[in-house]
């Protein structure tokens, strides 16, 4: 063999190369970003249970961790089942209500379950302030989920 011999890869294979690892970059960092902005459940939970535990008697409105704002009518409406319930149990659907209170904005549907009403939230996740936004919230009276009373 030839000491002074050069392997040289052809010009359409290098380009081929750089192409591949081009597409694999972007598929990473697509995967990674779906994953970042994924539905994340135990924060939702999370509010659920704050909303539930939290005497609202006490609070200031706007004061609630992980949402932006928390009107007065999910308030007063929070103060109504911790009045009435003796039990909470929690559901996270992602997507939003049906019409007409379903308007395709929410990210998720968190269902506060208890032995008095069923409270279905639309929530927007707010990736600037890294808080949830109440778009809306509704009774759930026909709900098909009640909590067990065992």
């Amino acid at each position: 063999m030839d000491p002074n011999f050069v392997y040289k890869k052809p010009l359409g294979t290098i380009l081929k190369m750089k192409y591949q690892s081009r597409v694999l970059i972007v598929l990473i960092l697509l995967l990674i970003s779906c994953q970042q902005n994924g539905l994340n459940q135990e924060r939702i939970l999370k509010i659920g249970k704050e909303l539930t535990q939290t005497d609202f008697n006490e609070t200031d409105s706007t004061q609630a961790t992980d949402i932006v704002m928390l009107g007065t009518g999910l308030k007063e409406e929070m103060i109504e089942l911790q009045k009435n319930s003796t039990k909470f149990d929690f559901n996270i659907t992602k997507g939003y209500l049906e019409k007409p209170i379903g308007d395709n904005q929410a990210d998720a549907v968190l269902t506060i379950i208890s032995d008095y009403k069923n409270i279905g939230i639309r929530m927007k996740y707010d990736k600037a302030k890294d808080k949830y936004h109440i778009l809306g919230w509704k009774t759930l009276s026909d709900a098909p989920f009640r909590i067990s009373t065992e």
